[in-house]
């Protein structure tokens, strides 16, 4: 039961923030939240079928060059730097779930309460 919470607390925070980017880029396509959810948790198993450590993030072009996303999936992020985190506990409330670089220097940060908090760019 727990872990399903999890995971339905993760699809939120995942759809609020591709949500977010929509609104701030609607030039941009689109991002899928649950393919992106997914793919962690897919890469996240295949290292640990592989005896791998898990990093406390990955980066979404590491997950399309291993195949667990296409670029498609996250077209709206063309441009940015985009990790998600693995070991983060999304029940703590200041975690960071989901963080975006863009070219401007800006970030937005997807965190465990579900919130998204934007930082500007440091002079």
């Amino acid at each position: 039961m727990k872990q399903k919470l999890i995971v339905v607390a993760v699809l939120i925070v995942a759809f609020a923030t591709a949500l977010l980017i929509y609104v701030k880029f609607p030039q941009s396509n689109t991002v899928d939240a649950a393919k992106i959810f997914t793919a962690a948790q897919n890469y996240t198993r295949d290292l640990k079928k592989q005896g791998l450590a898990i990093p406390e993030t990955v980066n979404l072009k590491e997950l399309i060059a291993r195949g667990f996303l296409q670029a498609s999936d996250i077209a709206g992020f063309a441009g940015s730097e985009v990790t998600v985190a693995l070991t983060a506990n999304p029940n703590d409330p200041k975690a960071v779930l989901l963080r975006a670089r863009f070219s401007d220097g800006q970030e937005l940060l997807t965190m465990g309460d579900g919130s998204i908090q934007a930082k500007q760019a440091k002079p």
